[in-house]
């Protein structure tokens, strides 16, 4: 045990977990005791205060090391995460791509959602992730692919390219003549593309996010028009702008089978807000009856370390846990309310200051 703190007796469990509440109850459970053996008491009696007084003090020890102990931890868990930040930071930027690309194999290509996404690379239609074909469900896959459909921005002739991505974090492929990025470019794009889609950030759950009610198709888009029954690219600007918010926590994806319309939760420290990265959905907005309690100093650290698995799964179970299974309908009902998407076509930066002002966000 660090020196510098107080120290508990030898052997003594650390039965408590510290709290303000738990911490304020031992302190004045020991000062009542202190003063009652003050009075007329017979051996008997006094013997027994000074036994109450002994329990007191060592649970105010033990909660006193306790709280030092969890802040040792989480200081611990910070500076490991500027050293690792650190020695990335070291590495060039082909370097850098390789190991992020690299990383998220650790995790599981599953992970990665397959689908099709749209890009920022001039002339590229949509990005459309692929999962290999696995002869053994406990065979951990060694890659994934990436296709690339693309349109010439001049001719408007259509072709395509497919890329595989190793669990090395390597992207294999040839840029076909003519495309106007470079395949450095390219390995940019496929690693934000895998950071908005899975990355750290997100998290697996066994809910279903919205499912289908009486509601079977989108709620409409900015202009008011439904264009739920034409199936889009999913948006990454949706997932980057929740995701980049400041007092954004972590991100969670419903079960794959109930994936209906592709919602995903956002999760703040005062409310879960749910999107979907489609045209034709609207947001979805649950304000959280208590905040939830996060570490100032976490908040500055990346999206996806803000918060650990154990509290990950704690918010879920506080605050997510009673709006699982519900439809857009009983979510509404429920308290949820509902904020229909500023117009689609306006650029990036309009869009996102016109979403912070429906969502009351800081932009």
């Amino acid at each position: 045990m660090n020196q510098e703190h107080p120290t508990l007796i030898e052997n003594t469990p650390l039965s408590h977990t510290y709290s303000k509440e738990a911490y304020e109850t031992a302190s004045q459970v020991y000062e009542d005791t202190k003063r009652a053996i003050g009075g007329d008491k017979s051996d008997e009696e006094i013997m027994a205060l000074v036994v109450a007084r002994a329990d007191a003090s060592d649970k105010l020890a033990g909660l006193y090391a306790q709280a030092w102990q969890e802040a040792d931890a989480v200081n611990a868990d910070m500076d490991d995460v500027r050293r690792k930040a650190w020695t990335f930071a070291k590495l060039s930027r082909p370097e850098q791509l390789q190991e992020l690309l690299r990383r998220e194999f650790t995790r599981g290509v599953e992970h990665i959602p397959e689908g099709r996404y749209t890009s920022d690379l001039l002339g590229v239609e949509q990005l459309s992730v692929l999962h290999p074909q696995k002869n053994s469900p406990e065979t951990p896959a060694r890659s994934f692919s990436v296709y690339v459909s693309h349109v010439d921005p001049e001719s408007q002739k259509r072709s395509g390219e497919t890329f595989t991505v190793t669990n090395e974090g390597r992207v294999l492929g040839v840029v076909p003549r003519g495309w106007n990025f470079t395949k450095d470019e390219l390995v940019e794009e496929i690693v934000r593309l895998v950071d908005d889609v899975g990355g750290t950030f997100f998290i697996e759950t066994h809910d279903a996010i919205l499912p289908p009610g009486d509601w079977e198709t989108g709620d409409g888009d900015g202009k008011g028009k439904n264009r739920g029954s034409k199936k889009e690219p999913e948006d990454r600007r949706r997932l980057r702008f929740f995701k980049n918010q400041p007092g954004a926590l972590f991100g969670f994806r419903g079960a794959k089978a109930t994936r209906w319309q592709d919602y995903r939760g956002f999760a703040f420290s005062d409310r879960i807000i749910l999107d979907a990265p489609t045209v034709g959905n609207a947001v979805y907005v649950i304000t959280l009856a208590n905040e939830f309690p996060v570490d100032p100093k976490r908040l500055s650290l990346p999206p996806g370390f803000r918060v650990n698995e154990e509290d990950r799964e704690r918010y879920l179970e506080e605050h997510w846990s009673r709006f699982s299974g519900l439809s857009k309908q009983e979510s509404l009902h429920a308290g949820a309310t509902r904020v229909i998407h500023p117009d689609y076509d306006i650029v990036d930066d309009q869009w996102e200051k016109k979403m912070c002002e429906k969502l009351n966000m800081q932009s």
